[in-house]
């Protein structure tokens, strides 16, 4: 029971006990003072009749004492007159039944009135003859008494009331700051940290209030400060001085983790920009000029890059390198004819000539053939004048390169219209103790040859043909069929894409095709906040781009019983800011990272910052594509909660019953 409802009930017991008293004591004056007049009229009444009788000379003549106890009994307020002899014997006797009409039963019972009997003699001369005795009747006592309870009863009752609505309003008011205690409380629990703006007068409120606002802005001041330093290392070791964009290392870990993932990445481009006569602007106009060329011409290949799906890096003092993976569909030609564009601009405004480049690739086997066929095209392209570029192909061609957009298109909506989409579930192990924390479920495409396409492969080509959101219901639908008819422990991943997050029905089919059946999946024996069977994750530059949507989405999933990660983390500027706004239930590392956390100390301590920083929001950390042992012990000595890659466990089919891999 809540404090309020406990002040509540305490003050309610004493009202109720001194109205109680009071209504006791006030109908127990009442009923003495009653009895007190029912007492003296019947002694009144005698001392009357005693004398009357007397003077009349009754003791004689009995007919003289009958009319005269007739008249007075005919009236009905007496309950017995009686006159008796000197020796006991009855001369005059008139009784009534006690009858209380308008009175209840159990009144009467409840509270009995005493008629005491009033006695007087009966004279003749100076001896006594006899005596006369008179009871009054109750009945008029007992409606008095009724009507006198039921007044008093309505009058506690009604003060009973309005102290009780006193005191609730009285009680609501001094709690309030400490509702909002408690709110703010319920707050620093979800990893938000507000701050109590009103201040109750009460010094001892007041002061509490304000101690817990201090701890509140010191805890969001701490977290601020580590997201920076956080932040700070991940610039110093991955991000270039002079443009902002990636810097060589960050480059060389993302082809790593491209040729050690076992299921290969899909079809990608790699390009080297190279600005030619900047070096000669470097000599004629100093270090500050060429710097501020080099960052505009970065920025513009950023903001190039981020629109085609890419990144960009530095990779020397007049060389940019963008890399696209799983691009399935873009004509390399297109991409370098556009690159250029993009890049003229500010390029001829400096007198710098753009030269590019691309090397596209099936599947990024091995980093230095993709470096040099990347290399042999940009020399290609330098032996032009003016701005130029060159595209050679890297490995063996994609035999799904010649589908083009159409064919993607059709080959797709007649997979989904089928329901032909496989799937197969990797475990997420922990990174000490090896426990099982849930599965991510992969799609896989099959095709007629037998081929199962991996979903680097045809993913981003759904959703770049407006087919994103469809895949990812039917795969959504499939793995909550999974759930029902797998034991009450498994939990299971999906991603959503950037298609689902926008769709303009998104609520309606959260709300009516995924919530009714998430609520049926709890688990009643996980922790608080993490009894949730289906996580939807999302990728951490989906999140940025649309946070609104991405918001609405974990408050959403949460309300229905499930949780939202976040995918391919730790890549944009305040990323930790993302984990107290979307309080995900954990964030997968990029691939990139992993890549470099045996190799590289820096890599390594931006990581370890970033899992301290998480794990103090309450949000898991897992690192993912661990792919050797090596990954593995470095992703450990970072610090992570989780590992997930072939080295740690390859996918399994999903069963169509949900068993079988699922549960080991």
């Amino acid at each position: 029971m809540s404090l309020s409802r406990q002040l509540v009930a305490l003050l309610g017991a004493l009202f109720v006990a001194v109205f109680v008293g009071s209504f006791a004591l006030a109908v127990h004056g009442t009923r003495g003072y009653l009895s007190a007049q029912l007492a003296s009229h019947a002694q009144d009444t005698a001392t009357f009749l005693g004398l009357a009788l007397t003077t009349r000379g009754a003791s004689d003549d009995p007919l003289i004492a009958q009319s005269m106890v007739d008249a007075l009994f005919d009236r009905g307020d007496y309950r017995r007159i009686e006159v008796v002899d000197r020796d006991g014997a009855a001369l005059v006797a008139r009784e009534l039944a006690v009858r209380v009409a308008g009175v209840p039963g159990w009144f009467v019972s409840v509270l009995p009135l005493a008629t005491p009997t009033g006695e007087a003699a009966l004279m003749a001369g100076w001896a006594q003859r006899g005596t006369v005795r008179v009871q009054s009747h109750p009945g008029h006592a007992y409606r008095e008494l009724w009507r006198s309870a039921g007044a008093i009863l309505g009058w506690c009752a009604l003060t009973f009331a309005v102290a009780l609505a006193v005191g609730i309003v009285g009680v609501s008011a001094v709690l309030r700051p400490l509702r909002a205690v408690e709110r703010q409380a319920r707050a620093i629990t979800e990893r938000r940290f507000p701050v109590v703006g009103e201040l109750p007068r009460a010094p001892e409120l007041r002061t509490m209030v304000s101690a817990m606002n201090r701890m509140t802005t010191k805890v969001s001041e701490m977290l601020d400060e580590q997201s920076r330093r956080a932040d700070a290392l991940r610039a110093q070791a991955l991000a270039d001085p002079v443009t902002g964009i990636a810097n060589r290392r960050a480059l060389d870990e993302q082809l790593e983790a491209l040729a050690v993932q076992p299921e290969g990445s899909g079809p990608g481009l790699l390009a080297f920009v190279h600005l030619g006569g900047l070096r000669e602007r470097l000599a004629r106009d100093g270090v500050a000029a060429r710097d501020r060329v080099l960052a505009d011409l970065a920025a513009r290949a950023l903001g190039f890059a981020e629109r085609h799906g890419a990144s960009a890096a530095r990779v020397g003092d007049a060389d940019l390198a963008l890399l696209a993976t799983a691009v399935d569909g873009v004509d390399a030609r297109a991409f370098g004819a556009a690159l250029v564009d993009a890049l003229a601009l500010g390029a001829d405004a400096a007198g710098i000539e753009v030269q590019v480049g691309i090397a596209t690739f099936h599947r990024a086997q091995s980093v230095g053939a993709l470096r040099a066929a990347a290399d042999l095209a940009l020399r290609t392209a330098q032996g032009r004048s003016g701005h130029a570029f060159e595209v050679v192909v890297c490995g063996p061609t994609d035999p799904l390169a010649a589908l083009g957009a159409d064919g993607w298109r059709r080959l797709l909506v007649s997979h989904l219209e089928r329901g032909a989409i496989a799937l197969v579930a990797q475990p997420v192990r922990a990174a000490a103790g090896d426990a099982l924390l849930h599965h991510e479920v992969l799609a896989r495409l099959p095709l007629d040859d037998g081929r199962m396409l991996a979903g680097a492969r045809f993913v981003g080509m759904a959703e770049r043909l407006g087919l994103g959101a469809r895949l990812d219901r039917l795969v959504v639908a499939r793995v909550l069929d999974a759930l029902e008819a797998a034991d009450t422990a498994v939990v299971l991943a999906v991603n959503l894409g950037a298609g689902s997050l926008l769709a303009p029905d998104r609520d309606h089919w959260l709300d009516s095709a995924v919530a009714p059946r998430l609520r049926q999946l709890g688990r009643p024996d996980a922790p608080a906040g993490r009894g949730a069977r289906l996580v939807v994750e999302v990728s951490e530059r989906d999140a940025r781009a649309h946070g609104p949507a991405t918001e609405r989405l974990a408050e959403r999933l949460r309300g229905a019983g499930g949780e939202l990660a976040l995918d391919h983390f730790g890549h944009g500027a305040r990323a930790i800011a993302l984990l107290r706004l979307l309080r995900p239930a954990y964030v997968k590392l990029d691939p990139v990272f992993t890549a470099g956390l045996a190799a590289d100390g820096d890599t390594a301590f931006a990581i370890t910052a970033v899992a301290g920083i998480a794990r103090g929001l309450d949000v898991a950390v897992i690192a993912q594509a661990v792919e050797t042992e090596s990954a593995r012990r470095g992703a450990v000595a970072a610090g992570v909660d989780g590992l997930q890659g072939h080295h740690v466990a390859p996918p399994a089919p999903l069963d169509p019953d949900g068993r079988g891999e699922l549960g080991r």
